[in-house]
């Protein structure tokens, strides 16, 4: 067709005009059916790709990728259902694999994809909740720990308006002023740019300063409290040794007055103790331990008596003992003789005579060992 068509010099013929329409004809015919066979071809590569790209699809949903970052939400519903619509789609495309066109794809997947949407739209209002209360629980965490820092600082601050500890303690309390008004500055200017974590660190920052200021004015006010309790516990234990010595006093005197001493040579002895210790008492610079002794050397004093007045009371009551059973051996033998004269048959006019007389000699000494008893 090319040579007839090149070749200007003749006129062409009818039979070769014919003949090059037919094998234009059948060029063009040729041409056109390549082209529809690739757009075959490349409609069958379209629907063979998204297929495909549909079936990855499905699996990365069966698998749960479409929602990892809202994993926490989901629920054991939500994954079978999703499962469930997975496997009926993947039954479905195999089952119709060799009769699907490519808008069936497009259809089945726009609808899939909705369903999907419509999943993760619920998962993403649910995670949209769950971090508005985040937002809350950290509001209101932000809240306590600034309520935590502001209570610190009106503590230590009523601490030491109530303690007054005096001048000794003024660099103490300034340093513990100074800081609670640093913080306070500090929460005025930032409080809006404030993260909680900021501040819980602030809190937890504060405390340890603050308990180091209050340690050192706790540890110093320690030792002068201890200082003064010390001093306390030294008056009072003198106070008492004092009065313990006072009331030992007394007791000596009930007991100077008492029937088996106020008639001994003890009785003054004792009392002379007692004004003698009084008076010491009443001197300057003794100590409790000094009068603990004192006391001890007195009670010593006061046993050692005790024990000498037993003694003469023991020996008084044997010389008694002795003394009654001289008198009841008197008077046993004067009534065995007023028994003998009574019972005695010879009482002529010799006998009577000294019979009264020794009668009348029991009368009188009877009398007399009465008197004596």
């Amino acid at each position: 067709m090319k040579e007839v068509l090149s070749n200007n010099q003749e006129k062409l013929s009818v039979e070769q005009i014919q003949d090059v329409k037919i094998e234009f004809e059948d060029f063009v015919a040729d041409i056109v059916k390549k082209l529809k066979d690739r757009e075959q071809e490349d409609q069958k590569q379209k629907l063979k790709e998204a297929i495909q790209n549909f079936q990855a699809y499905i699996q990365s949903v069966q698998e749960l990728e479409e929602f990892a970052q809202y994993e926490t939400y989901l629920t054991s519903i939500d994954i079978n259902g999703i499962k469930a619509k997975c496997l009926k789609l993947q039954t479905s495309i195999n089952e119709n694999i060799g009769n699907l066109h490519f808008k069936q794809i497009e259809d089945k997947r726009a609808e899939f994809e909705s369903f999907i949407q419509s999943i993760v739209t619920k998962l993403q209002s649910k995670a949209q909740m769950a971090a508005d209360k985040i937002k809350q629980e950290r509001r209101k965490k932000w809240d306590e720990a600034n309520r935590n820092l502001r209570k610190t600082l009106d503590s230590v601050r009523t601490q030491i308006t109530n303690r007054h500890p005096g001048k000794a303690f003024s660099q103490y309390i300034e340093n513990i002023k100074r800081t609670c008004n640093q913080v306070e500055d500090w929460l005025q200017k930032s409080q809006k740019t404030i993260a909680v974590e900021e501040l819980e660190s602030k809190v937890i920052e504060v405390e340890a300063t603050l308990k180091n200021f209050w340690s050192g004015l706790k540890q110093e006010i320690q030792v002068i409290e201890a200082e003064k309790q010390q001093q306390a516990d030294k008056e009072r234990k003198l106070t008492e040794t004092r009065d313990n010595l006072l009331g030992f006093l007394d007791s000596i005197r009930q007991m100077c007055e008492s029937e088996q001493i106020a008639e001994t040579e003890y009785a003054d002895k004792l009392s002379g103790l007692c004004n003698e210790t009084e008076e010491w008492l009443k001197s300057e610079g003794i100590s409790a331990e000094s009068i603990q002794t004192k006391h001890e050397e007195l009670q010593a004093n006061v046993q050692e008596i005790k024990q000498s007045i037993s003694k003469m009371k023991q020996e008084k009551e044997a010389e008694e003992n002795l003394r009654q059973k001289a008198f009841d051996n008197m008077r046993n033998y004067i009534d065995e003789v007023q028994t003998k004269i009574a019972t005695d048959v010879e009482n002529d006019e010799f006998t009577r005579p000294h019979i009264n007389m020794i009668t009348e000699s029991c009368e009188i000494v009877l009398e007399w060992v009465k008197k004596k008893l």
